[in-house]
């Protein structure tokens, strides 16, 4: 029988000794990623990723802390080249009101008040520029009208309703002009007013009409009358001021009813045509105004109006006699007579009368001789 053993291969290492028999061969792992050799390779990329993340981080930062200080300065550099454009108008501007500038002064000012935010010290060139206003404001020259025709009657005299013009001054809607301080002027105005400085009122009220027609035109109008009015009154009170109180009566009759000034502008008027005919030698005009004024009053800023009257009618007799008129002179102190018994005037009037009768005498007698024995010859024939 076959030993099965004898059919299979045999090893030449299978009956050697132990000694003889070679040294086990120790395989070494094949993946050197099985976490006992240290960190992986994912590990190390996402460490790298953060430090990337990092340096881009720093690169940012220091970037926008440049841009940041970049902007800082421009903007120091920009408010120190505005400051110093404002400090250069402020500078010039007592130029221009020395100068008289006006329209400068006004650039000037849209300027400084255009600006954000708001320049301190606006509030002085503001009132320095609407003081330039006053000072240049041109001076109003009125045109008297003709004196008015007086009626048969005395016009009654009212007592006028006094005009509430001390009431506060209320907002209304107008188109201001932003260089001038309107508001200012009329409580300038106003104040002035209840102060009684009625001729600095209506030079004030005269710039905010200037500036601006339709500002407040109520509380204007109400000031304007109140101001000449009372001014005119004033005025009245004395001969010298009686011609500005005319001139200011007409315009006080603009802005409302003037009362009982329209009666003061007739009998100052009347007053005033006599004085000027008076100095013209003009005896009749002079008289027949004096003699309007007696139909209302007798007296004029205490002056006797019939005194001025027989003055007039004096001198103008004496004016006749001058001129060797004895006849129309004669008429003239009997006129004067009619006025004031004067032993004067009657004895200029009796000489007249002589001197005229003897003329008529002399005229109507050929031959007639006078003092001294000269002949008179008769009218139409030559004389001796």
């Amino acid at each position: 029988m076959v030993d099965k053993d004898d059919t299979q291969p045999r090893s030449p290492f299978k009956d050697a000794p132990p000694t003889a028999r070679q040294a086990p061969v120790m395989n070494m792992p094949e993946d050197e990623g099985d976490g006992t050799g240290g960190p992986g390779c994912f590990l190390w990329g996402f460490i790298g990723l953060i430090i990337f993340g990092l340096g881009v981080a720093i690169v940012l930062m220091a970037g926008a802390a440049g841009w940041t200080s970049g902007v800082r300065v421009a903007q120091m550099d920009a408010t120190a080249t505005e400051n110093r454009r404002i400090i250069v108008q402020f500078e010039q501007i007592p130029t221009d009101i020395a100068a008289g500038n006006q329209q400068v002064l006004a650039f000037r000012l849209d300027y400084l008040m255009g600006l954000t935010p708001a320049v301190s010290g606006i509030e002085d060139i503001q009132r320095s520029a609407t003081q330039l206003a006053i000072n240049l404001q041109p001076t109003v020259t009125f045109t008297p009208s003709p004196t008015p025709t007086p009626t048969e009657t005395p016009p009654e005299v009212t007592a006028e309703a006094t005009q509430d013009t001390s009431s506060t001054v209320t907002d209304t809607e107008s188109s201001v002009d932003s260089r001038y301080d309107l508001e200012a002027l009329l409580l300038e105005a106003q104040e002035q007013v209840d102060l009684g400085q009625y001729e600095e009122a209506v030079d004030t009220l005269d710039v905010i009409i200037a500036v601006d027609p339709n500002y407040r035109t109520e509380i204007i109008r109400g000031l304007m009358s109140r101001a000449l009015r009372t001014q005119a009154a004033n005025l009245y009170r004395s001969l010298e001021g009686v011609a500005e109180a005319i001139i200011l009566t007409n315009r006080a009759e603009e802005f409302g009813p003037i009362g009982e000034l329209d009666y003061e502008r007739l009998i100052g008027g009347l007053y005033l045509d006599a004085q000027r005919t008076i100095e013209l030698g003009n005896y009749l005009s002079a008289i027949r105004s004096l003699e309007r004024i007696t139909t209302y009053q007798s007296t004029y800023q205490g002056i006797n109006i019939t005194e001025q009257i027989f003055n007039q009618y004096v001198s103008y007799g004496d004016a006749l006699v001058a001129g060797a008129q004895y006849c129309q002179a004669v008429a003239q102190f009997n006129s004067a007579l009619n006025y004031f018994n004067s032993n004067a005037v009657i004895g200029k009037r009796d000489a007249a009368q002589n001197t005229c009768q003897q003329g008529i005498s002399l005229t109507l007698t050929p031959g007639a001789t006078i003092e001294g024995g000269q002949g008179v010859a008769p009218v139409g024939q030559p004389g001796g």
